[in-house]
Order: structure tokens, then C-alpha cells, then sequence
């Protein structure tokens, strides 16, 4: 079982979700620069990412009308770029957070802005895998956080987090664990610490469990971020169906088909709600669902399930992307068993193309911008 499948959940926000949900930091702090956006944030916090679109769209609007001091400026597009990041509108993120950068460098700006807008870029590179920029930017964020943010704080919990992310997906399970471990020891220790960034951690401490076959405590972790999300936010929160989408890929290497059935269809139902049935979210988890339904011989809802999402994987990923290959191949296991050989046989051949082109290409994470 390859990292980035038991990472999905909160990797792709997307994915997500990934996954998942952003950083949950918010670059509003008690310095002049920043204006409060109580309601966005709230909306952002809750997973209503639209509305918290809407709410952060009409401050930059303001800010860019007052003209504003840069630090309230980079805020106010950090802010957006939070929101869209959360609903897979990587693109649109990432220019709005160039374009912080660029106003953060005019001015001498409260340093804690840079340290959100690090945190939250490095995030965005996490989730669309590349890897090594994400992982120069939180060095310095980690550094920056312990200084003007301190060694118990939120913002230093979620680099330490993101950074685990990032260990785990380059095969360096055991520094991830201890990132994990670091920001969730943070967050226990203050009882006023947000749930939410609680529970992301243990979904993500969760996942290293996982890949260590410590099912177990996986298994406990898993539970207790759901409890923590349903105690707060009730029972359709983005982040349970991140928790559910690990509890479903553990439940695949336990070979438990019925369990993960029942994990994957709940991540389903929820990031249909929330993103739309044709968001790479929902996509992503489809074709899990598909997959242990092909396990389970229910061969027409797998199918119906794989061609609806696969399209949204490609345009979305990427044609050549390894997620969307892994997809293809389970999907040729669909056909194979459905005794479809020549289609199964053109998508297993397109899967092995792709794989065989990126065996020969110089990996997305190791160019420059």
C-alpha cells in the first residue's frame, strides 16, 4: 500500500483530503494589521468553504478599496487563498498567495504574517505534490513559529503537522511520526486548543499507525477524531471524512471489504455534500468505494462508480499522474472480473504508459517554479 493512499484524506483537499482541510490557521492576529473576519472564519473552521469564500472575497474587496497596509493586505489574500484552497481551486490559491508575498515584501510587515503565509503555501505544496518546495518553506515557518508564535502554539502545531505529512509521503516514516507526535502533544496541553486541529492530527498520526500495521492504535485514533468532530461540528464535517478515508485504506490492508465499504460510503456521502459530486474529493474516494466493491463482486455500482470518476481524476490530476494510473489499474481488475478483457487490456495498457513515463521523467517535485 503506497503512503499517499493512506495519506489521501488530508493531503488532497481533494483529494482530498485531504485532501482534506488547509492549515487551520488564520493570519488574524491582534496586531493593527489585521481586520477580524469572525464569520468567515467561523464558515472556514465549520468546512463551509463557500461561504467562507464569500466572506473573505468582500474583506479583500474592502481592503483593496481602503488600500490598505500591506500586513492587512497579504492577510486578506491569504485568507481567500485558504478558502479556495480548501475547495480544490489550487491555482486561484496560489496566486493569491504569490501575490501575498509580494505585498509582504513592500513594507516591514509583522513578521507573523510571513509565518501564516509560509505555513499555508507550504500546505498547498504538500497537497499537489511538490514535495521539496513544501519542505523549504516549512523549515523556515517552523523557525519563525517557535519564535513569534511560541513553543505551545496553534501555528506551530499545524507546521509541525504539514511537515509530518510531507516526511511521510518521501518514505520517512519515522521523523513524520515524531512531527505527529510533537503537534499533538502541543494541542493536548492546552484545553482551549481548537478540536478541529486536534482531531487533524490524530487522522494524521493515524495514517503513519496505519502504514506500520499498529491497527490498533490506529483503529483509536481514527475514533477519537470523529468524536471530537461530531462533538463540535455534528456529524457531516470535512474531517470525519478524512478520518473515514483512512479507516477504509486500513481496512483494505486488514482485508476487511465490509468495514471499509461502510468507511468509504460515509467519506462519500459527506464531500459529496460539501463539494459537489463531481469534485476531485468525491472522486477520489469513489474509486476506493469502487475498489472494495470490486472486491466484494458488486461489479455494476463499482462500475457505474469508476466511470464517473476516473474522467474527474484525469482532468483534474492530471493524465499522467500516479494516482489516476493506480485508478486505471483497479478499474482494469473491475473489467477483468466482469470478463470485459479487451477493454480491460486498453486500460491496463494506458495505466502501464503512464507508469512507464514517469519512470523516465524527471519528477514535478524536483523542478523549479
Amino acid at each position: 500500500m503506497k503512503i499517499t493512499r493512506l495519506l489521501i484524506g488530508f493531503v488532497f483537499v481533494l483529494v482530498i483530503a485531504a485532501m482534506g482541510l488547509p492549515t487551520k490557521v488564520s493570519a488574524q492576529t491582534t496586531t493593527n494589521d489585521f481586520v477580524p473576519n469572525p464569520a468567515g472564519k467561523s464558515a472556514f473552521v465549520k468546512g463551509n468553504y463557500a461561504e467562507a469564500e464569500s466572506y473573505f472575497r468582500e474583506a479583500l474587496r474592502k481592503a483593496e478599496e481602503e488600500h490598505v497596509s500591506p500586513g492587512r493586505m497579504s492577510t486578506a489574500l491569504g485568507n481567500l487563498a485558504q478558502a479556495l484552497a480548501s475547495l480544490g481551486r489550487f491555482q486561484e490559491a496560489e496566486q493569491l498567495l504569490d501575490r501575498a508575498f509580494t505585498v509582504e515584501k513592500t513594507a516591514n510587515v509583522d513578521p507573523r504574517v510571513r509565518t501564516i503565509l509560509l505555513i499555508n503555501l507550504a500546505s498547498l505544496y504538500a497537497r499537489t505534490d511538490r514535495l521539496s518546495r513544501a519542505e523549504s518553506l516549512l523549515d523556515e515557518a517552523v523557525i519563525l513559529c517557535r519564535k513569534h508564535f511560541g513553543l505551545e502554539s496553534p501555528e506551530l502545531a499545524s507546521a509541525l503537522k504539514i511537515q509530518g505529512i510531507v516526511y511521510a509521503r518521501t518514505n520517512r516514516v519515522g521523523r513524520a511520526e515524531t512531527r505527529f507526535k510533537e503537534a499533538l502533544t502541543i494541542a493536548e496541553r492546552q484545553p482551549a486548543f481548537p478540536p478541529e486541529e486536534v482531531a487533524t492530527t490524530l487522522t494524521s498520526l493515524a495514517g503513519i499507525y496505519s502504514m506500520q500495521k499498529k491497527w490498533s492504535q490506529a483503529e483509536s485514533l481514527i475514533l477519537r477524531a470523529v468524536d471530537l468532530f461530531e462533538l463540535k461540528f455534528g456529524p457531516d464535517h470535512p474531517g470525519i471524512s478524512d478520518a473515514m478515508v483512512n479507516l477504509g485504506e486500513q481496512s483494505i490492508l486488514r482485508r476487511d471489504f465490509d468495514r471499509a465499504e461502510a468507511a468509504f460510503r460515509r467519506a462519500l456521502s459527506i464531500r459529496r455534500a460539501v463539494f459537489g459530486p463531481d469534485h476531485i474529493a468525491a472522486a477520489v474516494v469513489a474509486t476506493r468505494l469502487a475498489t472494495v466493491l470490486t472486491a466484494l463482486k458488486r461489479n455494476e455500482e463499482a462500475h457505474r462508480l469508476f466511470v464517473a470518476s476516473l474522467p474527474v481524476q484525469e482532468r483534474v490530476l492530471g493524465a499522467e499522474s500516479t494516482e489516476f494510473a493506480a485508478s486505471l489499474e483497479e478499474f482494469g481488475k473491475l473489467l477483468r472480473q466482469m470478463e470485459e478483457v479487451a477493454q480491460a487490456e486498453t486500460i491496463e495498457a494506458r495505466a502501464r504508459n503512464i507508469r512507464d513515463t514517469l519512470a523516465f521523467t524527471v519528477s514535478a517535485n524536483r523542478l523549479g517554479k
